[in-house]
């Protein structure tokens, strides 16, 4: 097995030699649902409140959300 990283969304799969490839699975084992706070810092860079959630600092990190 290898595990690399990369861009925070899913990518493709690709198959070689009859074994799958799995491209950017990262975000899918990570579970950054289950993390309560970030460092005050990242809060700060993306002008959010301290109380915003770690799901929407990343989709704002992303360019997935605004930070209003």
């Amino acid at each position: 097995m290898f595990i690399g990283h990369g861009a925070h969304v899913l990518r493709g799969i690709e198959i070689y030699r009859d074994k799958p490839i799995f491209y950017s699975l990262g975000n899918f084992i990570a579970q950054n649902e289950t993390i309560k706070h970030l460092p005050s810092d990242i809060y700060e860079k993306l002008k959010l409140p301290r109380d915003a959630t770690p799901d929407r600092c990343l989709r704002c990190k992303m360019g997935n959300a605004t930070t209003n």
